[in-house]
Order: structure tokens, then sequence, then C-alpha cells
């Protein structure tokens, strides 16, 4: 098991040589505890899970149940917190910048790119890779 925090503007957060042999699907996701599982299986062995992540404080979701390819990014700052304050709505429509700080320390808008669409996970900022 590994958790590592992934900063914004980051590419291929999992680190893959070959993100697009990939396919993944969402093996669980918990709305009362904001918690949801990836799985992502090998075109190699499309039977055996490859690899699971897992991410916490989930406040947006826009995923199909599955999907070619594991190409997951972090959005820029600024894509963060649009989505963030369209999420919490008036509780941030005009925050101090020590809120806007705080909140963009511990979200990471993740992004899927599948088939000329990207994806999105309003997270928090640590992803956990586990295996099978």
């Amino acid at each position: 098991m590994a958790t590592e925090v992934v900063s914004h503007s980051n590419f291929n957060v999992l680190n893959l040589n070959e993100p697009e042999m990939y396919s993944g699907r969402i093996e669980s996701y918990a709305v009362d505890r904001q918690q949801l599982t990836l799985k992502f299986f090998s075109q190699k062995d499309e039977f055996s899970a490859a690899f699971i992540i897992h991410l916490t404080m989930v406040q947006y979701l826009d995923l199909p149940a599955s999907w070619q390819g594991a190409n997951i990014h972090t959005a820029s700052e600024e894509s963060c917190w649009d989505l963030l304050r369209q999420v919490l709505g008036p509780a941030v429509a005009k925050p101090d910048v020590m809120i806007k700080n705080g909140l963009l320390e511990d979200f990471r808008l993740f992004t899927i790119y599948v088939r000329q669409t990207n994806y999105r996970i309003l997270a928090a900022k640590t992803i956990e890779l586990v295996a099978p």
C-alpha cells in the first residue's frame, strides 16, 4: 500500500508507462463516507485487477461506470477552485485568502481523459494505491 500526496497540475499521477493499456471501473462509492474505490485492469490480463486506488473526501464525481485508460491527471489550482466554488456554493462565494488556500491545500481535481472527454473527481489531495 502506498499513499501519495498529489500536487495540482500533475500529469500521469500514477506514473504508468502505458496508461492507455489499462481499463478502469468504479468498484465502490460510499456517499456517506465520501470514499471512492477505482479498480484497474491490464489489457494483458482482463480478469485480474492490476491495481486499485482509493480516494477520500469525494465532493464531486463525473465518471462512467467503466472506461478505457488510466490516464489520471490533476487540474490546475484555478480549475480546482472553480469546481470547489460550484460544489460548496454560498459557503465559499467570497472566502478570505486563508479559507481559499486551505481548501486548495486539501483538495485536488483529478481528471481521467477518455475518448476526448475529461471526466472529473474532486477529492482529497491523497491517492492510495493498493495491490488487488
